[in-house]
């Protein structure tokens, strides 16, 4: 028998079954042997007619009860951290159960230094008393855990605060001046120079009070997530960049992959102004294409941003992604995290299941209830048949008065979306 499960895709329901592993068996260069069993990725594309009556739906996203594992208002430069865009990464090398390391954006500083809307976040504990900074400051903050759910904030003594030559006693780990704190981190396993393992991509004005002589979007490299330099400008890319950015490495193309935002005024009424935004390059230092337009939402329902990911056991160019989507045509003003895909290595995206939520908003007065914005998933380091889900969610309008946290859930790695049933099951059956 040959499972027509997948590593990290579409299962199929038993309707298709027949189908799928006839499909599958057609198309070899699909396989990927992974714990020692062969695992079949059927994409979307594959598929693309459906028998009358069937239709994707999600596969089962469980929510952590931990959760929130962090929130703002911690301490007095943890001001307010507008989406903060979470990166995560795994390294089972740091110490002897392994390490999770965390990194996300926020303010420490209040424009005006004075009190507004949205700054500090409703979680401040004294909202009206805001402290007094010599600079804008947004920031990257780093926190690590042992076990993935009790994080830690250590004081990395990397940014002074509230003035630039204060004391260091705090997480920061980048200071990018009047920028918006949106700074993805990619740990970079292809890179041989380990000095240049971790990247930061997004909006920069300064960095860490140094200049970046009037560069605006760029890339840092660091050994350890915790110590960044060698600030790289890619404003070639001309993208907005002002949500979440993600930079990926394709082994198959060997190329960079950057992932940003941009605001086109085309066709505003059919796909909204915000699109995703695609740039490469075939070494980290450039020179970065301009950027294309690779996926959008609708008007009223705008993508917001997107972050990639693959697995290298996954067919060449096959990417999911969880995109977030703004609903600005409704006063809740609520984020939606979706499921996308592409089989052009990030080239052009679908929606799996359009206005289906992958990590579903949470109910009533819940801390994720309002917004959503996803980390790049990774598989459980402890149990491959889970994939981790790292995410911020918010209790509050995308622009209005709101505090943002940090949680996470899991899906299961064979089973992101299905055809078929409308449960949020997925059948794993075998041909």
């Amino acid at each position: 028998q040959v499972s027509t499960q997948s590593t990290g895709g579409f299962c199929t329901s038993a309707m298709l079954r027949n189908q799928a592993t006839l499909l599958l068996t057609m198309l070899p260069a699909l396989a990927a042997r992974t714990h020692g069993t062969v695992h079949l990725f059927v994409s979307r594309s594959f598929l693309p007619t459906r028998p009358a009556g069937s239709q994707v739906s999600l596969g089962p996203v469980t929510k952590n009860p931990a959760n929130p594992l962090l929130r703002e208002g911690l301490s007095p430069y943890d001001m307010a951290w507008w989406n903060t865009y979470p990166s995560v990464v795994h390294r089972q090398d740091l110490g002897p159960n392994g390490t999770w390391q965390l990194w996300y954006n926020g303010f420490a500083s209040c424009g005006g230094n004075s009190s507004s809307t949205m700054c500090p976040s409703t979680d401040y504990p004294n909202r009206t008393h805001v402290p007094i900074v010599d600079r804008k400051i947004a920031a990257t903050y780093y926190a690590e855990s042992i076990d993935g759910t009790s994080f830690t904030r250590p004081s990395v003594r990397q940014v002074g605060w509230p003035t630039t030559d204060g004391p260091k006693e705090n997480n920061m780990v980048l200071d990018g001046g009047g920028a918006d704190p949106n700074r993805g981190v990619y740990y970079d396993l292809y890179e041989t120079n380990l000095s240049r393992r971790y990247k930061a991509f997004g909006s920069f004005e300064s960095l860490n009070g140094r200049s970046i002589n009037g560069s605006k979007v760029g890339i840092v490299t660091s050994p350890d997530g915790v110590t960044w330099s060698g600030y790289i400008p890619t404003d070639e890319m001309a993208v907005a960049a002002d949500t979440a950015n993600n930079v990926i490495f394709d082994k198959a193309l060997g190329k960079y992959l950057a992932f940003s935002r941009n605001d086109v005024r085309t066709n505003t009424s059919m796909f909204g102004v915000r699109r995703e935004y695609r740039s490469t390059a075939s070494a980290v230092d450039g020179p970065w294409t301009k950027a294309v337009e690779v996926a959008r939402g609708e008007a009223g329902y705008e993508l917001y941003s997107l972050l990639p990911w693959r697995e290298d056991s996954w067919m060449e160019g096959e990417y999911f992604g969880i995109g977030s989507f703004y609903a600005n045509g409704e006063a809740s003003e609520k984020v939606h995290c979706e499921l996308m895909h592409s089989s052009t290595y990030g080239a052009s995206w679908t929606r799996v299941a359009p206005h289906q939520e992958f990590i579903p908003l949470g109910a009533g007065d819940a801390f994720d209830n309002t917004t959503c914005y996803a980390a790049r998933p990774l598989v459980d380091p402890t149990d491959p048949t889970k994939t981790v889900l790292y995410y911020s969610g918010g209790n509050g309008p995308h622009s209005g008065a709101r505090s943002d946290f940090i949680a996470m859930a899991t899906a299961v790695s064979n089973g992101f979306a299905g055809i078929g049933s409308t449960n949020r099951t997925c059948d794993h059956g075998t041909g």
